[in-house]
């Protein structure tokens, strides 16, 4: 009589369902509730979203007859609530503000300088921001792109 072995993975398949079959019949796995998608804890706060505002784009002329221009993409980052909503509902008046006064008066000059013209752009910003607002902006402005040329 000749014994055929049973494949490798044949064995292996039955020593590991032997050896869970003999856990589950000692009461060594137990079955856990599972809890999918639960209630919110009522301490955590609703997370505040960067409210981004419409690009902005100016052309300044230069003496010579030709142009320069300045491409800024922004993010304002309030610490409450009612501050985000009320500047995502003003996100075009804070871009006008800025296009119109607070970029074309900080100077190219000014902004095309390699260290200190992100933070002239983000004080332009703030400020045309809290002319909009109609009070102290005390959030966070952040700049996603930021041309000079």
């Amino acid at each position: 009589m000749i014994l055929q072995r049973a494949p490798m993975g044949r064995r292996l398949m039955f020593g590991l369902l032997t050896l869970l079959a003999a856990m589950l019949w000692q009461g060594e796995l137990q079955a856990r509730e599972i809890k999918l998608g639960g209630g919110q804890k009522a301490d955590k706060p609703p997370p505040i979203h960067p409210v981004e505002l419409p690009p902005i784009m100016v052309a300044l002329p230069k003496g010579d007859g030709g142009w320069r221009h300045i491409e800024i993409i922004a993010y304002l980052m309030a610490k409450d609530e009612q501050t985000c909503a009320q500047l995502d509902e003003m996100r075009t008046s804070i871009q006008r503000h800025a296009v119109d006064e607070d970029i074309p008066a900080t100077g190219f000059d000014k902004l095309k300088t390699p260290y200190g013209g992100e933070e002239a752009a983000k004080k332009a910003i703030q400020k045309s921001t809290e002319k909009s607002l109609k009070r102290p902006f005390d959030g966070q402005v952040y700049l996603r792109k930021f041309l000079a040329y």
